[in-house]
């Protein structure tokens, strides 16, 4: 960790606020983006747009997913908690069509918007335009090309040599099972949760029909029906025994199988109960992004429509969900007309994580980072008190911490140790010249 914790703040009381503060690191170390940042961050290559970040197991290696340039790859000083990115070719991923900034070559990874490692560190799976890259990943970090015929998968229309699934089509999500032995898509062009078995090596092998795909569409019996539109994200519960899918109606809470990995549904929350098929909701406009706690018993979903971070509590055995009562239901830059509890910088949020310790909640927003104390009793929030409570680019006349190449996030990760925050920023610094111009903030969790 870079900065040493208070003492004992590792026995520090549920909702306490001594652990969780985040604070950017020095100089260059605080961030990577492809221009520098007129010299406040370190360069990278292939980070236009980054759009999803993925972090190994292992804590060594940082994957940043982006629509312009494919996949950039970096290794992490797990002391410091600094990226480096891998030299030559393998710093980068990219499709052969583009070549860009002289990387690796793999298909469909062309217009890349999600990256997800697996636990056991042996695979590495991007989805795009063109459809979902599987690539091999070594002990240090380094990813391979898959031999042809097993590096991809994609609709039976993609241009891309993969093997043909009509329900991968430019899938956004990608949720690998915590024991590995299966991989979910989300593709909301198909509006469907595409199912994968996966084996010691990385290979997906998509489930015989109708168990492997669920859909909203018409699909023939192809695939089991479900009542969602718009698929946005997923999430699996920690336990593996749910996947919870969120669109524009609300969330779906899917029960998963432990032995087979297959999906049923069970229950569906929403903002208006959609008709009485689902249980009423409240701060639910346009769900991007969601996060179950460690301990499985909290689920978070920020609203990007809404400036709402929406709080569930998580049932065990059957994975419903049950939104919190009265305002601790939810956090709102406004306070939703008195719904919901107040909070600061929440304009926008795409992306929400919780740490490992289940201490802290931190959502990526427009203009920076929120963050929350989470109670690891009742699993509610309770921002962090003055200028702890938020960091943006301007400080907000204050009222945050002021931070660089945080504008426009789009996912935040935390490392595995619990000592890092990395922020995946499509447009990184005001003080930028070029649109193209995006990266990865860096901070310390202390």
């Amino acid at each position: 960790m870079g900065v040493a914790l208070a003492p004992c703040a590792a026995h520090a009381a549920p909702g306490s606020t001594q652990a969780g503060t985040l604070a950017q690191k020095h100089g260059h170390a605080g961030c990577v983006t492809l221009s520098g940042s007129a010299g406040a961050c370190s360069k990278a290559r292939a980070l236009g747009a980054a759009r999803s970040i993925a972090i190994s197991a292992d804590g060594k290696s940082v994957y940043v997913a982006s629509p312009l340039d494919g996949l950039a790859v970096f290794d992490r000083d797990r002391g410091r908690g600094a990226l480096t990115q891998k030299a030559g070719r393998a710093g980068c991923v990219n499709d052969p069509v583009s070549h860009a900034d002289r990387c690796m070559i793999a298909p469909a990874t062309d217009a890349l918007h999600t990256v997800a490692v697996s636990p056991d560190g042996a695979s590495v799976y991007a989805g795009g335009l063109y459809g979902l890259s599987i690539l091999n990943r070594f002990a240090g970090g380094a990813l391979a090309a898959r031999p042809p015929g097993e590096g991809c998968v994609a609709e039976p229309a993609s241009p891309e040599p993969c093997t043909p699934s009509a329900t991968v089509d430019f899938p956004t999500a990608v949720a690998v099972a915590s024991d590995g032995r299966n991989v979910y898509i989300g593709s909301p062009s198909a509006d469907a949760i595409t199912i994968f078995d996966r084996d010691a090596t990385g290979t997906l092998r998509q489930k015989a029909d109708p168990e492997g795909c669920l859909s909203a569409k018409p699909t023939h019996g192809r695939c089991k029906s479900a009542r969602w539109t718009g698929i946005a994200t997923l999430a699996i519960s920690p336990d593996g025994r749910n996947v919870y899918v969120a669109s524009r109606t609300g969330i779906s809470v899917l029960a998963r199988d432990l032995v087979s990995g297959t999906l049923s549904h069970t229950g569906c929350i929403s903002e208006t109960g959609s008709g009485g098929r689902c249980a009423n909701g409240k701060a639910m406009k346009s769900v991007i992004s969601m996060t179950t706690s460690p301990d499985g018993r909290t689920l978070y979903a920020a609203s990007v429509n809404g400036d709402t971070v929406a709080v569930f509590d998580r049932e065990a055995s059957s994975g419903a969900l049950t939104q919190k009562r009265g305002r601790a239901g939810c956090v709102s830059d406004t306070g939703t007309r008195g719904l919901c509890a107040n909070a600061k910088a929440l304009t926008a949020p795409a992306a929400v994580t919780t740490s490992p310790d289940g201490r802290s909640v931190y959502v990526g927003t427009l203009n920076g980072i929120a963050v929350f104390n989470r109670n690891l009793v009742t699993g509610q929030l309770r921002q962090k008190r003055r200028r702890a409570g938020c960091v943006t680019e301007t400080g907000s006349g204050g009222l945050c911490e002021n931070g660089t190449a945080i504008r426009f996030i789009e996912d935040i990760a935390v490392s595995p140790d619990g000592d890092n925050v990395y922020a995946a920023a499509s447009r990184s610094t005001g003080r930028e010249t070029g649109s193209r111009d995006s990266g990865v903030a860096i901070f310390d969790r202390r």
